[in-house]
């Protein structure tokens, strides 16, 4: 009668053992802080399995809120490094940040510029992310977004130019005062899309705009017309104002 075999189980055995002491290599924890002066905003942990939530960064007057920094070396507008900006200021994500902890620790700073310091996208189009009320969508955007790269290079644009371009939607199905509280809180916007008639009226997103113009967004079933605003009067954001209110402006952007 020969012995039991057991080195099967016991392989099976090491090799968990061995699967879990892998994984746990992986689950460091990264320590964070997000630090406004002396204030500790909020504190935690992120691995890589976990990202952490960042707070909405209040409003200070004077400033507008750029970016949130990660690690401790001092900012600097035309030297920090990009990758150091989060890129998506409501995200902690562990591979864009551990390389900037001291100790297992991260430190994350709310950076805020005056207007004047603020970098301006080349263009910025804005746009209202509540579809049932602006009949636009990122399909129509993404599908629009090639036409406006055209013009503008016909316009004189440059590739640098072209590159930092800004088109972002606002206010996910938000109401109309919440659009208004996003745009100028974000204060670069140059147009708006998708907006309703009264996003100039206390009563509506009271945002100050140059003008706005009428366009046909909505579907069949809708009485209601929705309005391309211009907000500023540079070059570039006037030239493309007045393109959306030609023919080819408006089937670019409709699909019409």
């Amino acid at each position: 009668m020969g012995k039991p075999k057991f080195l099967p189980l016991v392989s099976l055995g090491a090799l968990l053992l061995s699967s879990c002491s892998a994984m746990r290599m992986f689950e460091k924890d990264l320590y964070f802080e997000v630090v406004d002066g002396e204030t500790v905003w909020q504190s935690g942990k992120i691995n890589i399995f976990n990202n952490a939530l960042l707070p909405t960064a209040p409003e200070k007057a004077g400033y507008l809120f750029y970016r949130y920094l990660v690690g401790v070396e001092p900012f600097d507008l035309e030297t920090t490094p990009e990758q150091r900006l989060l890129m998506d200021a409501g995200l902690l994500r562990y591979n864009d940040s551990v390389s900037y902890a001291v100790d297992g620790k991260l430190t994350v700073t709310p950076i805020y510029l005056t207007p004047e310091e603020f970098p301006r996208p080349y263009l910025h189009v804005g746009w209202y992310d509540k579809t049932s009320k602006s009949k636009v969508d990122q399909t129509k955007i993404d599908r629009w977004t090639p036409s406006l790269v055209t013009f503008l290079k016909d316009y004189g644009a440059t590739e640098k130019e072209i590159s930092k371009i800004k088109i972002k939607g606002y206010s996910h199905n938000g109401n109309v005062s919440a659009l208004g509280n996003d745009l100028k809180k974000d204060g670069t916007v140059d147009i708006v899309l998708g907006c309703g008639g009264n996003i100039d009226s206390k009563s509506g997103s009271d945002v100050a705009i140059i003008e706005k113009y009428q366009i046909h967004l909505q579907d069949e079933a809708s009485t209601e017309w929705r309005y391309i605003a211009l907000l500023t009067e540079r070059p570039q954001s006037r030239a493309v104002y007045e393109w959306l209110k030609t023919f080819e402006g408006h089937r670019a952007l409709t699909g019409e």
